[in-house]
């Protein structure tokens, strides 16, 4: 039987199979084949022959002229005798080469407002999410203070989800907290810190350092008693109640925390406690009194 109808091949290959002195099997596969005999005349069609010789089985790639990409700049330059320029339009200088100028394309009016209108709209939805514009939004300090993992037991099994506790605030006297669950922990990070844009409140502060004086409060089975104090003293705290200090702008405090230790009543009762504060406006309406400040009035305003 002839091996060469058996391997019923292509007729440049089966002249390579007759060239290189070898029998192959009758049932040997394609990749059986090209892996014994290797592919002798596969090359790319537009592709110039591999060395002098048309027939070359080398496989050493012929060299190709230089392209127009891999010219220096000076050369494609006085080549083309074209201008190479800036992003702002400005010639860029090149050694010694007398060049043209080019006219650069002209803007397209209604691609332009396109482009505006796609920015707006971007806008306009980032502040319906957040509340808030994006270059407001960054500049708020962001802390990612608690993620754990739920389920959901249902019908159809259970349901997992992960929770975040995020609190964000402008380290100026504003802060607030927001939780969320979702799929993934991003996607509840980014729901809570929406949420927490939104429940931003004002926080008052004795000198813009402390609180106006010392705090007692339950949330639960969370006992949490503040303590005002003097400058340079820091914030010896709870760790959750320091990032919360830290994005309220809160710098000279003392605090501790008994009961349960569960890190979102913690930080709800932070912030409930925060918001107790007599301010001495308040007491001053409660009195029906009239507040004087002491420091300008009597002292000039004077250290």
């Amino acid at each position: 039987m002839n091996p060469l109808r058996s391997l019923a091949l292509p007729p440049i290959f089966r002249i390579s199979a007759v060239l290189s002195g070898s029998r192959p099997a009758t049932k040997t596969t394609g990749a059986r084949y090209f892996s014994r005999y290797g592919a002798l005349h596969a090359q790319p069609i537009d592709s110039p022959p591999a060395g002098d010789n048309a027939n070359s089985t080398s496989g050493k790639p012929a060299s190709r002229p230089q392209s127009q990409e891999e010219l220096t700049l000076e050369e494609y330059a006085d080549k083309k005798g074209q201008l190479w320029t800036n992003p702002d339009g400005t010639a860029i200088e090149t050694s010694g080469v007398e060049v043209e100028d080019i006219d650069l394309p002209k803007p397209d009016p209604e691609a332009s407002k396109y482009f505006m209108l796609l920015q707006e709209e971007e806008e306009s939805l980032w502040k319906h999410n957040m509340g808030i514009d994006k270059q407001q939004f960054q500049q708020l300090q962001k802390r990612v203070l608690h993620v754990h993992r739920t389920v959901n037991m249902t019908r159809k099994g259970k349901q997992q989800s992960m929770y975040a506790l995020v609190v964000v605030g402008t380290g100026e006297g504003v802060a607030g907290y927001g939780e969320a669950k979702g799929d993934e922990v991003a996607d509840a990070v980014r729901k809570a810190t929406a949420r927490a844009i939104r429940s931003l409140r004002f926080i008052p502060r004795y000198d813009n350092r402390t609180v106006y004086h010392d705090l007692q409060h339950k949330f639960k089975a969370t006992h949490i008693s503040l303590f005002a104090r003097p400058p340079g003293f820091g914030k010896r705290v709870n760790p959750y109640l320091y990032e919360i200090c830290q994005v309220a702008g809160i710098q000279d405090l003392a605090g501790k925390v008994r009961g349960s230790r569960n890190p979102m009543n913690v930080i709800k009762a932070m912030f409930e406690a925060l918001g107790t504060q007599r301010t001495p406006e308040d007491i001053a309406v409660s009195r029906g009194k009239k507040l004087v400040d002491v420091h300008s009035v009597y002292y000039g305003g004077q250290p």
